[in-house]
């Protein structure tokens, strides 16, 4: 009986910590665009590829990877730092930066 029970639970074990690895490579982020134009949001593991307009909050997820944003057309891609504690996300501004290519971003963590 004994030995049953420690593989039921060395079993309940790995299938928890399999769960738990799973779900800390997918994290949430919030983009909140206020830079005049529609910009693009993408991440790099996950087809993402939005385009929320000006005015648009809009909460995506991406699986592990690089989040980032960049205006229509525009070089360069700005990233999206994942460094929130657990249960928060990261809410990021974007607002237009000094030049016709550039943005601004301004990045809190938020609760989820």
């Amino acid at each position: 009986m004994r030995r049953k029970t420690k593989r039921s639970t060395i079993a309940g074990l790995t299938v928890s910590l399999c769960l738990v690895a799973a779900q800390a490579s997918a994290w949430d982020f919030r983009v909140i665009n206020s830079s005049g134009d529609s910009v693009k949001v993408n991440c790099s593991t996950t087809n993402i590829t939005d385009w929320p307009a000006n005015g648009e909050t809009k909460d995506y997820s991406c699986s592990g990877g690089t989040a980032f944003v960049q205006r229509p057309g525009g070089n360069p891609e700005y990233d999206i730092p994942n460094d929130c504690g657990s249960n928060e996300i990261k809410a990021t501004t974007v607002t237009a930066g000094d030049s016709a290519d550039t943005l601004s971003l301004a990045h809190q963590c938020v609760s989820s």
